[in-house]
């Protein structure tokens, strides 16, 4: 296993989820002024498992021009961090595609891959896993791990395919959203993850995590689109386990 990837658990072990019980919030989207998407997030402990799940929308303009829904979930075992499962739909014209991943004690991830594209075709293989995670389940971990882990990579197992993702902390902000204010930190990555459809990850991304809530408030993505500032909205339900 990956000794950056020891460590990043290892704090999220044993410092505590800094999550709470629970969130769940949307972010709005925007192309220039534009708003284009929203994304939105519910993240749960249950009581043997971390519940991932989000859901990806276009909004007006951009969705009389291109309607896209994705939608996906993870878990992981509350205790050990580990991932349990991963499934992501991904829907838009001319294109809807499956995703579903297994992961089991064996260090395997079995991975199932159904596209839509006229006939239907389905892959199937069995991958070493060698200490990767679901986009989800790493996702949380590198929340988790910033500001005791300033730079590295966070291990990402998509489509297929294993991505060493490079991370670092470049600053503290305070930053005011929708008339709140949140105390920051701003994470830079570089998501050189190779996907189909509209939203082609490019360059680097920018990330304000909320020093309370350990989640983001404000996202700079790029794509071969363009690049998209997501926004926090109000309606953030936060359930912290202190």
């Amino acid at each position: 296993m990956k000794l950056l990837t020891i460590i990043l658990i290892f704090i999220w072990l044993f410092l505590g989820n800094s999550f709470g019980n629970g969130f769940k919030g949307c972010y709005k989207g925007y192309y220039l002024f534009f708003p284009i998407i929203e994304n939105c997030i519910v993240y749960s402990e249950e009581e043997n498992s971390i519940h991932f799940y989000t859901t990806v929308e276009t909004l007006g303009i951009a969705k009389a021009f291109r309607k896209l829904h994705y939608e996906g979930e993870s878990f992981l075992l509350r205790e050990k961090r580990n991932p349990i499962f991963f499934n992501f739909i991904q829907n838009e014209k001319n294109l809807k595609v499956v995703q579903t991943y297994f992961f089991n004690n064996n260090n395997i991830i079995f991975y199932k891959k159904r596209n839509f594209k006229g006939k239907e075709s389905i892959i199937l293989k069995n991958v070493i896993q060698d200490s990767y995670f679901d986009p989800f389940s790493a996702s949380l971990i590198l929340y988790n791990s910033i500001p005791d882990i300033k730079r590295g990579y966070i291990f990402v197992f998509y489509d297929g395919k294993k991505y060493k993702i490079p991370f670092k902390l470049i600053k503290e902000e305070k930053i005011k959203i929708n008339s709140k204010k949140y105390d920051t930190y701003v994470v830079e990555i570089k998501p050189n993850i190779k996907s189909e459809g509209l939203l082609k990850t490019k360059g680097k991304w920018y990330i304000w995590i909320d020093k309370k809530m350990k989640f983001p408030v404000k996202i700079k993505a790029s794509f071969l689109a363009g690049t998209i500032n997501l926004y926090l909205q109000k309606s953030v339900e936060y359930y912290s386990n202190k």
